[in-house]
């Protein structure tokens, strides 16, 4: 199982989030999960390919439901080889 794990911290200044989703698709349109920002700040997504450049797109939550501008990020999972 090749799963790619994306952690990260919340905004230093600004309002808290609420949430945060984590989509599959620039166009935001592919839910991969939603993470509660009073839990612990990590994604694991699992069954990826090795050698694969994979992109996903965090957008906080507000608590009146608002949207943050998508950050991306970029995940190239290898594969473990076992000696």
């Amino acid at each position: 199982d090749i799963t790619n794990i994306i952690t990260w911290q919340p905004p230093s200044s600004g309002e808290r989030p609420v949430a945060y989703r984590i989509y599959r698709h620039a166009d935001l349109t592919e839910l991969a999960a939603t993470v509660k920002a009073n839990k612990e700040l990590i994604f694991k997504d699992h069954n990826r390919r090795s050698g694969i450049t994979y992109v996903y797109y965090i957008v906080s939550v507000n608590a009146n439901g608002d949207l943050s501008a998508p950050i991306k990020i970029k995940v190239r999972p290898k594969q473990h080889s076992s000696s």
